[in-house]
């Protein structure tokens, strides 16, 4: 009895655990789908400035580049990063190679980065022009006003007090 006791356990913790790796790779595969694109807060930088918000306070202008990038030494899930502020593709202030993979023992998605050495060599290695950002939504830090750009519309709601 004992023995078929711990059988029926093992099975159940295997089961649990091929449960969870599943999900875990649904997660990474859409993350990995997610993931690459431009972003950027012109926005959020935009309506702080309407809104009347203290200099100090305010945002500055950030534009996020996540490539995929083919660099099987790094990983399978590779992708270059490129960062720089003020709408100035000169004023480049990060660039790093981040890699991706599912961690089963501890059900996560572990994130490496990797600083490159001479990263002015890797300055636009994402193909230059391919840089606006796709769609984006926002929310002012009141949460009185939100809005959308799916590049070919933006909307904004402002919440109406009565």
């Amino acid at each position: 009895m004992t023995r078929s006791l711990w059988l029926l356990l093992s099975f159940f913790a295997a089961s649990t655990h091929a449960d969870e790796a599943a999900i875990l790779n649904k997660d990474f595969r859409i993350m990995m789908e997610w993931f690459p694109g431009v972003y950027d807060n012109q926005e959020q930088v935009y309506f702080e400035g309407e809104q009347g918000i203290d200099e100090g306070a305010r945002h500055k202008r950030s534009h996020y580049v996540f490539a995929s990038a083919q660099l099987p030494a790094f990983g399978d899930h590779v992708f270059y990063v490129q960062q720089h502020l003020n709408d100035d593709a000169s004023e480049i202030y990060r660039q790093r190679l981040y890699s991706f993979r599912p961690d089963y023992e501890n059900n996560a998605i572990r994130q490496t980065i990797h600083i490159p050495d001479d990263s002015d060599r890797l300055i636009d290695a994402h193909r230059p022009g391919e840089d606006r950002a796709v769609s984006y939504a926002w929310a002012d830090p009141s949460v009185e006003r939100i809005g959308i750009n799916l590049r070919w519309m933006q909307a904004s709601c402002t919440l109406a007090t009565s």
